[in-house]
């Protein structure tokens, strides 16, 4: 899989990271859960409560275990060269 992080939204990569290694912190109503908050302008200044009720302010029904794992491995592999500068 290529990972396109631009088009990720948010709560898909934290969905997708829990599927893939911990699945049964996964709650099986997540698909159902996704809001679509487009403008959210002063999402940072309000919070997402002045967006969605829910507290779920994207598409965590995009989520599977195979992008949490893509993902995992992207970090891993970027995080690496950090890792052997600091010995």
């Amino acid at each position: 899989m290529q990972l396109r992080p631009a088009r990720w939204q948010r709560l898909e990569i934290e969905s997708s990271v829990l599927l893939y290694a911990a699945p049964e912190l996964v709650r099986g109503r997540f698909a159902a859960a996704d809001h679509d908050v487009d403008p959210h302008l002063f999402l940072l200044v309000q919070g997402v409560s002045a967006y969605a009720r829910s507290g779920v302010a994207r598409f965590p029904s995009l989520a599977t275990a195979a992008n949490g794992k893509a993902v995992l491995e992207s970090m891993a592999t970027s995080f690496a060269a950090h890792l052997s500068v600091l010995g």
